[in-house]
């Protein structure tokens, strides 16, 4: 029941119900090794990513709010980057 979608521009979210935050950062890292060896592999263009991981414990928290910290976090996963 994951669910992978365009949410604008070049931003996707992947919706992973059940998972805790920490099986959501082993994703994560997986998803990052995936491109690196892609990119290592490939004569097109590198691609780039930055992730940010959310997760909703709680049925008050809005999945709005869950979209804005995982963007938040994604955002300053890819301000590091340029540091």
């Amino acid at each position: 029941s994951d669910v992978f979608a365009r949410i604008g521009g070049d931003e996707f979210s992947i919706l992973l119900p059940s998972t805790s935050y920490a099986e959501a950062a082993i994703i994560a890292q997986r998803i990052r090794q995936l491109i690196r060896c892609d990119n290592a592999n490939s004569q097109q263009p590198a691609v780039s990513l930055s992730i940010g991981i959310a997760t909703k414990n709680d049925s008050t928290t809005s999945l709005d709010s869950i979209l804005q910290i995982s963007d938040q976090r994604m955002y300053q996963e890819r301000k590091e980057k340029r540091a």
